[in-house]
């Protein structure tokens, strides 16, 4: 009997043999996709819309979920490059030229309590209200899995990270804890919220269901394949969107350690990601 199940179709092939004709190409050859959902602050993409490193776009995305794991990220400059970065949320990434600390559990700039080091960095950099929160961002780094197979990878931080935990996370590992957490699929759908002079969008999770026992079997083994690696093809991901930006951390931290203001509006290549205005 087939183990791939496409859009509810079986396949006349096991995996087996599918693995078998790319050879000694696997999953850690493969380049994770980005996902974004598009703000209505964004000046690339359509807003309430997903859209994909690769430039393509879609409204509704049919998933599971295969991986979890919590990252930081300082951010620089308009146009540069994170001014420190974290892939597990724990050490510095190994593409951070000169960390803040060797550990982020007692890095001033991960420090919910006012410190000399963050507050003195935070007014170079013009940031205010981060007396008692982080300077940098925390965030959840997912690897998803569509319903045609494809794997993708999507940052929830700020608003979104609290709306994860409390509607994908929460709902999977309740709701569905007799399964493993990539045995069900939902929906997810921008949805556009509005406060006075600003518009919004964050995800609707909705259409949670098992998946069938064929399906189960072929996401698991992308499950196993991804977890051994799930680290490192973040890291890879990052630090190739890294190395398109103009300039290097050693010289945005030159800069900002020269007094070069931080600019009064957010980043446009960071507008999808970072969080959502109130």
């Amino acid at each position: 009997m087939s183990d791939i199940v496409v859009r509810g179709e079986s396949l006349p092939v096991s995996q087996a043999e599918v693995d078998e004709s790319w050879g000694g190409i696997g999953q850690d050859d493969l380049v994770l996709p980005v996902v974004n959902l598009v703000q209505a602050t964004s000046k690339v993409g359509t807003a309430g819309m997903f859209r994909y490193s690769t430039g393509q776009e879609i409204g509704e995305i049919k998933a599971c979920l295969i991986h979890v794991g919590k990252r930081r990220i300082l951010f620089g400059r308009d146009g540069d490059r994170g001014l420190c970065a974290s892939d597990n949320s724990t050490v510095p990434s190994t593409r951070i030229e000169k960390p803040f600390s060797t550990n982020c559990m007692v890095c001033p700039m991960a420090d919910w309590d006012p410190n000399p080091e963050k507050l003195g960095l935070a007014e170079r950099l013009g940031k205010k209200g981060v007396e008692n929160k982080p300077l940098c961002s925390l965030s959840y780094s997912n690897i998803f899995v569509d319903g045609d197979g494809r794997p993708f990878l999507m940052d929830f931080r700020g608003v979104m990270y609290k709306q994860a935990q409390q509607e994908l996370y929460t709902k999977l590992r309740y709701e569905f804890g007799k399964l493993p957490m990539y045995g069900v699929w939902f929906t997810m759908k921008g949805e556009k919220e509005a406060k006075p002079g600003k518009v919004f969008y964050k995800i609707k999770f909705s259409k949670f269901e098992k998946m069938s026992a064929e399906e189960m079997a072929h996401i698991r083994t992308m499950y196993e394949n991804t977890k051994r690696s799930a680290e490192r093809k973040v890291s890879e991901v990052y630090e190739k969107m890294d190395a398109e930006k103009p300039k290097t951390q050693a010289q945005s931290r030159k800069e900002i350690e020269d007094g070069v203001p931080w600019p009064t509006e957010a980043p446009a290549d960071f507008a999808e990601t970072d969080d959502i205005p109130f």
